[in-house]
C-alpha cells in the first residue's frame, strides 16, 4: 500500500514522531466517541419531574465515566418537598458501598451559607449590625493595609460579601494533622489587606472564618454548637454537623482525585468550610429558604432576611463586572443568568479534599438542585449538572422551555464564537501586545510576525485569536498539530477597556463579563525598590516549616524578566509552576500582583543574623537556598 511505502521511506526519528502523532489522534477521537453526553430533551411536559430526572440521571453516569469520579449524590426540591434524590456510583469503591441520597461528604465552601445564616439570626435579634466595625468585637484582629493609614472599615456585610479585601487564605496549618482552633488564628491577625474594603470582590476563606469567629463572641458559644443548635436542629438536618474532620459517621464518602484515593485533612477554618452534610439534608436549608426562613414550625431567619440574601449588595462597583454577591449567595442576574426566564440564580460551590459540590436555586420559581461529589474531577460536572437541572425543572414547573442562551449541552462541550482565520490588523496586535497580571498569574501577549497573537501563560503557549464579533479568545495545538479542546476556557470571550482609569482584560463566559486581569508596564529604568529588591532577594527559595499541614506550594524561584520581578511558584497537587508578578514596595515589602497591578497579597522579606534571607506570603516562609534568579 501507498502508506506503507511512505512510511519505510522516512527515518527512524521521524516514524516514531508520526506514530506518536497518530497514537494522540486516535485518542482523541475515542474519548470524544465515549464522551458524548445524553441528547437533551426536545421537551417537558409541565409536571413531568420524571423526564427531568431520567435525563439527569443518564447526565450524571456520563459524567462519572468522563471524569471518572467514583460517586455522585443529587437533590432536587420544588418548594417544601424533595421531587427527587439519588445516589450514583459508590461512596466506597474498595467496600463497594454505593453512594446515596444520605451519603455525608465535606461540602466545602457551602459551609459559608451556614455561617452566613448564623450571623443574620444575631443581626435579627438586634446582638449584630451587618454595617459595624469588626474590629470592635475582635480586637485581636488587626489586618494592615499598605494604602491606608485611616482605621479599616470591615464589617460583616463586607465579609459575607467578599468585599472586605482580605488575601484568601492563611495557608500555613489552614488544613493539617492537629490545626489550631480557628479563633486563635483570627484573635493575632495582623496580615495586610490584598484589596481595599469594598473596591472588589475577592474571595476569602479568612473572611467568612472571622464571621464565623464573630459569631462565636457575640452569641457566647463555641461557633460549632451554636450553628447546630440555632440552624441545623431547627432544619432538622439531623445527620449535619461542623466539624475540623470529615464525619466518623458510617454514612460519610471516602475522598478521590479521580479514582484514587485521598486522604482527608483535618482544617482550621471550620466556618469558611468544615460542615459534613447529605443531599436530603441540604435540601431542609433550600426548603427554609423557599418558605421565607420557617422550618418545622420555627422562624429560623426573617422573611425579609432571605429576600436579602438574593439581593446584590455592591451593584455599583465597576471592577465587579457582573460577578453580582448577595448576603451570602453568588447570584447571576436575570438579564445575564445561565438560565433565561428563571429570573435570579443564586449558587454556591465548594472544594475540600476530594470533595467537590454544587448547590443552585431559582428563588422566584422554588427550585433548588444540590450535587455533591467525591473526587476533585467534579468541580466542572457538578456546577453543570445543577444548572441543566435547574433549566428542565423550570419547563417542568411552569410549562415554558427557557428560551435560547440558557445553558445545555452545549456549554459543556466548548461551544464558542467562531474565530476568523484572517491576519490581524496591525492596530490589534498593537494593541494587546503586552504583559498583563490576571487571575491566572503572569501573561505575556507577543507576536512574531505582526499578524498573529500567541499568550505565554503557566507554561503553556495559547494562540490569541480573533473572533468574529471583534472580540478575542484563546486556541490551543498538541504539538502544533491537533487542536485540543480548552473546555470554559476555549468558551471564554476576551475584551480590552479602561475602567477607572486601568487598562482591564475582561473575560466573558456566556453573557456575563468578570474582570481577569491588567495590563502592567515596566520600567525599563526600574525605581530604586525594585533594584534593591532583585539585588538582595533573586533566587531559589524552599519551604521552611509547614506546622504539619497540608501544602500546595513547595518551593518558590524569584526571577527577572522582561523587567519584571517573577515568582515561580510549584504547586504540588496540580504538579504546575505558577508564574506571579511581584511588585517592590519598599521596605522589605512586595505585592504578589492579581488582577490589578497595584493590589494583591502582600509578600514579606525577612533576613536574620546568620545571612539567612527569608520570604512570607500567606503565612508560610521561604528560605533562600541558591542564586539561580536568572
Amino acid at each position: 500500500m501507498e502508506g506503507d511505502n511512505t512510511m519505510r521511506s522516512m527515518k527512524p526519528m521521524e516514524r516514531s514522531k508520526t506514530a506518536a502523532v497518530c497514537v494522540l489522534v486516535t485518542s482523541f477521537l475515542l474519548v470524544a466517541c465515549a464522551s458524548a453526553p445524553p441528547v437533551l430533551p426536545s421537551h417537558v411536559a409541565q409536571g413531568d419531574y420524571s423526564a427531568v430526572q431520567r435525563y439527569a440521571s443518564a447526565m450524571i453516569e456520563h459524567a462519572i465515566g468522563r471524569n471518572k469520579i467514583p460517586g455522585v449524590s443529587i437533590a432536587l426540591v420544588d418548594d417544601q418537598r424533595v421531587v427527587w434524590s439519588q445516589g450514583f456510583g459508590f461512596a466506597d469503591l474498595a467496600a463497594q458501598r454505593p453512594a446515596t441520597a444520605d451519603t455525608l461528604y465535606r461540602v466545602g465552601s457551602i459551609s459559608k451559607l451556614f455561617t452566613d445564616t448564623a450571623a443574620l439570626q444575631l443581626v435579627e435579634k438586634g446582638k449584630l449590625s451587618l454595617d459595624e466595625r469588626v474590629q470592635a468585637r475582635l480586637p485581636g484582629f488587626a489586618p494592615r493595609s499598605l494604602h491606608n493609614l485611616a482605621p479599616l472599615d470591615i464589617t460583616p456585610r463586607l465579609l459575607m460579601t467578599h468585599h472586605a479585601g482580605l488575601q484568601r487564605d492563611v495557608a500555613r496549618a489552614f488544613q493539617s494533622d492537629a490545626p489550631q482552633r480557628f479563633t486563635e488564628m483570627t484573635a493575632s491577625f495582623d496580615s495586610y489587606l490584598a484589596y481595599q474594603p469594598g473596591q472588589k470582590m475577592s474571595y476569602s476563606n479568612i473572611g467568612l472564618t472571622v464571621l464565623g469567629s464573630l459569631v462565636e463572641r457575640v452569641s457566647g458559644t463555641p461557633f460549632e454548637q451554636h450553628v447546630q443548635r440555632s440552624v441545623l436542629d431547627p432544619l432538622g438536618m439531623a445527620h449535619s454537623a461542623f466539624d475540623m474532620a470529615a464525619s466518623k459517621d458510617a454514612a460519610m464518602s471516602k475522598s478521590y482525585n479521580g479514582r484514587d484515593n485521598l486522604p482527608t485533612v483535618a482544617l482550621r477554618d471550620v466556618p469558611a468550610g468544615g460542615l459534613n452534610s447529605s443531599v436530603n439534608d441540604l435540601s431542609r436549608f433550600m426548603e427554609m429558604v423557599f418558605a421565607g426562613g420557617q422550618s418545622n414550625g420555627q422562624q429560623v431567619l426573617n422573611p425579609e432576611t432571605v429576600a436579602a440574601m438574593f439581593l446584590p449588595q455592591h451593584g455599583a462597583v465597576k471592577l465587579d463586572f457582573d460577578s453580582q454577591i448577595g448576603l451570602g449567595w453568588f447570584l447571576q442576574l436575570p438579564d445575564k443568568a445561565s438560565i433565561r426566564g428563571g429570573g435570579v440564580v443564586a449558587g454556591h460551590g465548594g472544594a475540600i479534599d476530594g470533595y467537590r459540590s454544587y448547590m443552585g436555586l431559582l428563588p422566584e420559581h422554588k427550585l433548588g438542585v444540590v450535587v455533591l461529589t467525591n473526587s476533585t474531577t467534579g468541580t466542572e460536572a457538578s456546577q453543570h449538572i445543577v444548572e441543566v437541572v435547574l433549566r428542565l425543572a423550570l419547563e417542568a414547573k411552569t410549562g415554558t422551555r427557557a428560551p435560547n442562551g440558557s445553558v445545555g449541552d452545549a456549554q459543556l462541550a466548548g461551544t464558542e464564537l467562531p474565530f476568523v482565520d484572517k491576519p490581524l490588523a496591525p492596530d490589534v496586535v498593537q494593541q494587546w501586545v503586552g504583559d498583563y497580571t490576571t487571575m491566572m498569574g503572569y501573561v505575556c501577549i507577543s507576536s512574531k510576525d505582526g499578524k498573529t497573537l500567541q499568550a505565554d501563560a503557566m507554561g503553556h503557549t495559547l494562540a490569541v485569536r480573533e473572533r468574529a464579533d471583534g472580540s478575542m479568545g484563546l486556541s490551543y495545538k498538541l504539538l502544533g498539530i491537533v487542536p485540543v479542546n480548552l473546555g470554559r476556557l476555549g468558551a471564554m470571550v476576551l475584551s480590552r477597556r479602561t475602567v477607572e482609569g486601568r487598562e482591564v482584560l475582561v473575560a466573558r463566559n456566556g453573557l456575563r463579563e468578570a474582570l481577569a486581569g491588567e495590563r502592567i508596564h515596566a520600567d525599563p529604568a526600574m525605581d530604586a525598590p525594585t533594584r534593591r529588591f532583585i539585588d538582595q532577594h533573586l533566587g531559589r527559595y524552599e519551604l521552611l516549616d509547614t506546622g504539619d499541614g497540608k501544602i500546595e506550594v513547595t518551593s518558590v524561584r524569584l526571577l527577572e524578566e522582561n523587567g519584571l520581578v517573577i515568582a515561580e511558584v510549584a504547586v504540588a497537587q496540580d504538579k504546575q509552576t505558577l508564574r506571579v508578578v511581584l511588585k517592590p514596595v519598599g521596605n522589605g515589602l512586595a505585592i504578589a500582583l492579581g488582577a490589578l497591578a497595584d493590589q494583591g497579597e502582600i509578600v514579606e522579606t525577612l533576613s536574620d543574623e546568620k545571612g539567612h534571607v527569608d520570604v512570607r506570603a500567606l503565612g508560610l516562609t521561604f528560605r533562600k537556598v541558591g542564586q539561580g534568579g536568572g
